[in-house]
């Protein structure tokens, strides 16, 4: 099953395995057995305490459409595709972050997280200049990226566009 769930969140990938969490129950939406049930942050609307969702029911919205729950509501304003808007707040879940988790852009599309990262690990990976560069062409100092901590603050989250491949960095403080 877990093949079948690889792609639910082409913004989150991690998904999966970050804020869900493996257990057996019923999903609260669908009513279907899972295996999974979401853990991580949330805003309901509809219910007063929160229902166990499965993985598919937070990634085709029907989640939202039942209890008016959204997950992520910080991100990129150039994005103005409302079937992309509507995918990344009602069907993706966030990552974890000091304040409220926040996607970029890039070709007219928000890009996919993927991983907290400090200065070590953009060297390691042979990115530290490009992502620099990034950083500042989005309006950013680029003083700021060589202090950020995977874990610590400030913290570097990393994202990639998912359709021309540029890495994007997002920092955040506690």
């Amino acid at each position: 099953m877990a093949k079948e769930r690889s792609n639910l969140f082409p913004y989150n990938p991690k998904a999966l395995t970050t804020v869900f969490k493996s257990k057996d129950a019923v999903c609260d939406c669908c009513g279907k057995k899972t295996d999974m049930v979401y853990e991580g942050p949330s805003y309901y609307h509809e219910c007063d305490e929160y229902p166990e969702l499965c993985p598919e029911c937070v990634a085709s919205g029907a989640a939202h459409e039942k209890f008016g729950c959204s997950f992520v509501s910080y991100f990129s304003r150039k994005v103005v595709d409302k079937d992309a808007i509507y995918r990344l707040c009602y069907c993706t879940p966030p990552y974890f972050a000091w304040q409220e988790p926040y996607f970029p852009s890039c070709c007219g599309d928000f890009c996919a997280f993927i991983d907290d990262v400090g200065v070590e690990d953009l060297e390691e990976m042979g990115i530290y200049d490009e992502v620099v560069n990034s950083y500042e062409e989005d309006g950013g100092d680029p003083y700021d990226v060589a202090h950020i901590e995977a874990v610590g603050s400030p913290a570097g989250y990393l994202f990639r566009c998912r359709h021309c491949g540029k890495y994007h960095l997002h920092i955040d403080y506690d």
